[in-house]
């Protein structure tokens, strides 16, 4: 069972997802609530969600510098709890940021990363969707 701690900040996850397009200050308090509460019982996904979602606030308020500062440090949570989804979706963030840059080689570099992680062996969660993630990836890479 989850605790209630973890209910909250996975609600507080949803909260934020909910007002990203609608409210992009509530949804940069609901990331910080989110932060705040997952720091507080050593929740490492829920501090890698925080993290991504700041990444994702600061990303569409064309504050890439940040983005990519919340980015790597939501990578490292999801790394250290070797969560390869999250990995993927905080190295499509950067690649974006990346090709917003103008740095194509660096972006193209980061969904190849996404591309290997799907042809992983270990790696069972898009075993059903792997055709799918791996046509996504190469397609954004040319």
């Amino acid at each position: 069972t989850i605790s209630l701690s973890r209910a909250k900040v996975e609600n507080l996850s949803r909260l934020f997802n909910v007002h990203l397009y609608s409210s992009a200050e509530m949804a940069y308090k609901y990331a910080m609530e989110e932060l705040s509460a997952a720091k507080s019982i050593d929740y490492k996904s829920g501090i890698g969600m925080a993290h991504y979602h700041l990444g994702v606030y600061y990303n569409n308020t064309d504050q890439a510098d940040s983005a990519k500062y919340y980015y790597l440090l939501a990578k490292d949570q999801f790394e250290q709890i070797n969560d390869l989804d999250r990995i993927i979706s905080v190295n499509h963030g950067l690649a974006i940021i990346a090709y917003s840059q103008g740095n194509y080689d660096e972006a193209i570099e980061r969904l190849k990363s996404n591309v290997t992680i799907n042809l992983e062996n270990e790696y069972d969660s898009l075993i059903n969707e792997r055709d799918l993630n791996l046509a996504i990836h190469n397609v954004d890479c040319y």
